[in-house]
């Protein structure tokens, strides 16, 4: 049986940048992906495993205030970074 799907078939619109008419950059579909994504791989884990998660959660929460800034300003760095990659790629 065949159903149709109500997604379209073309890829997600880019919108190009006043100055620049050729450049593709993300738009806001791209950052709502990207937070569904991300809610996805937590829930997930949390859903599959919620006595491993309460545990790190726990041992996070035992760092000293100097680890866990680090930890995070490292994630941040990390998600410029790949956030910046595809910027470039979307050239």
């Amino acid at each position: 049986m065949y159903v149709k799907s109500a997604l379209p078939r073309t890829p997600l619109p880019y919108h190009p940048l006043p100055d620049n008419p050729g450049h593709k950059t993300m738009n806001m579909t791209t950052w709502w992906l990207a937070l569904a994504l991300m809610l996805l791989c937590e829930g997930a884990l949390i859903g599959i495993a919620p006595a491993v998660w309460r545990r790190t959660m726990r041992q996070l929460g035992e760092l000293p205030d100097n680890a866990l800034r680090r930890i995070g300003l490292g994630m941040a760095a990390t998600a410029l970074l790949i956030v910046a990659v595809l910027l470039w790629l979307a050239r």
